[in-house]
């Protein structure tokens, strides 16, 4: 979770390739671990962080696959926000999330 909340304030700080790098490695400990729930939620903190970025067509990807896997474990608060945002992305009206 660390790396998590590292990402974050990278991303609050405007700083792409630390924000990238630590949403990564995040992600990728969370594969390791066999946390799908984790790494759903270190995808979509990843995506808002791109959005704030305007990095939009690359969060759209990583929302498609947060979305599937919150759906899969039926993690709806996090599929609402996922959708949400989605929706934002789709509609042009993105607000950036802060860290």
């Amino acid at each position: 979770h660390t790396l998590r909340w590292e990402a974050r304030v990278a991303a609050s700080r405007g700083d792409d390739a630390d924000a990238d790098a630590k949403f990564a490695a995040a992600i990728d400990r969370f594969l390791a671990l066999h946390r799908p729930f984790w790494v759903a939620v270190a995808r979509l903190e990843h995506a808002e962080a791109m959005v704030g970025l305007e990095r939009d067509a690359e969060a759209a990807a990583l929302l498609g696959q947060a979305r599937s896997s919150f759906s899969e474990l039926r993690a709806m608060p996090w599929l609402e926000r996922t959708d949400a945002l989605i929706r934002d992305l789709e509609s042009g009206h993105t607000t950036t999330i802060s860290a």
